[in-house]
């Protein structure tokens, strides 16, 4: 009976591994195909025909744009919301003496297991906001950004203003994935701006999804976070939403009155704002974009 149960255990653990790869190839192969798709694909003016372009006249394919913010080159979307929030650094309400900056490093020792990165993170960064709570800390701010280290295995930066001093044993209780690691931040400026540089390497492993490793297409929510900031690093709606929409709104003298701004399925922006237009009540303006996408062939 022992040798029977212990057959089947074998048996499904196999079916389960093969599942597992055959999920992962299919991923891999989607991903391959949108790739394509992206490439081929460009963003046209629905009023003016005019074909997006970079400052230099070339043609942007929405492959290039969905990854330019962190090529070698940068971007500008993703890139100027990152200055944005930089910007706010010095208006953060700490006593730098007495909470100095930390800078903490978190690595996944065995590969295998960096599928359980958006949990492994979310459980980490909740373990240490209610331990700040303890310690009297109201308000804390952080930027994290993941890096897919040579070996395959995710391995994480975190900047983290306003917390009290934080032992490597209390880090590790905190991170029981693999190794943890932190140490002061006299700069953390400088130490923003080295953890900004790690998005640009996430553009050269996207760009080729033969070359990702397996726990990549295990999840689909993390490959699209590269970075996370907490909720004091939250831009104003004006900060968030494209040129063309500030424009429309400013016709309905509504740009400096905005609640809420969000993307709609299918295109299009759903903003609730208070307008003199309707006397000062709360509105809610569905835009359509300007920009249709179409095919493209040089």
């Amino acid at each position: 009976m022992a040798n029977t149960r212990l057959d089947n255990i074998i048996n499904n653990s196999h079916r389960f591994d093969l599942r597992i790869s055959g999920d992962v190839k299919a991923a891999r192969e989607k991903a391959k195909k949108n790739l394509e798709w992206a490439r081929s694909r460009v963003m046209v003016n629905g009023s003016t025909g005019e074909i997006v372009t970079d400052k230099e006249g070339k043609v942007l394919t929405l492959g290039y744009m969905s990854k330019s913010w962190f090529c070698e080159k940068g971007g500008r979307n993703n890139a100027f919301s990152i200055v944005k929030r930089l910007s706010h650094l010095k208006d953060f309400p700490v006593n730098e003496k007495k909470y100095l900056p930390k800078f903490i490093s978190l690595t996944f020792a065995k590969i295998d297991e960096s599928w359980q990165a958006e949990r492994a993170l979310q459980k980490f960064l909740n373990a240490l906001r209610t331990w700040a709570k303890r310690q009297g800390v109201e308000i804390l701010a952080y930027f994290w950004t993941g890096e897919v280290q040579k070996r395959g295995a995710l391995h994480y930066h975190i900047l983290i203003l306003g917390a009290p001093f934080i032992t490597r044993e209390q880090l590790g209780a905190w991170w029981s994935f693999g190794f943890s690691d932190i140490r002061a931040v006299y700069d953390y400026e400088g130490a923003f701006k080295y953890l900004a540089k790690y998005l640009w390497k996430w553009g050269h492993l996207a760009n080729d999804p033969d070359n990702l490793p397996d726990w990549w297409f295990y999840f689909s929510i993390f490959s699209k976070r590269r970075y996370g900031f907490s909720k004091w690093f939250s831009l104003p709606p004006t900060e968030r939403i494209p040129r063309w929409l500030k424009e429309s709104l400013e016709s309905y003298q509504a740009l400096g009155e905005i609640e809420k701004a969000r993307r709609v399925v299918g295109g299009g922006w759903l903003v609730s704002a208070r307008s003199p237009c309707f006397d000062g009540a709360q509105v809610e303006f569905r835009f359509e974009s300007h920009f249709k996408v179409v095919e493209y062939r040089a």
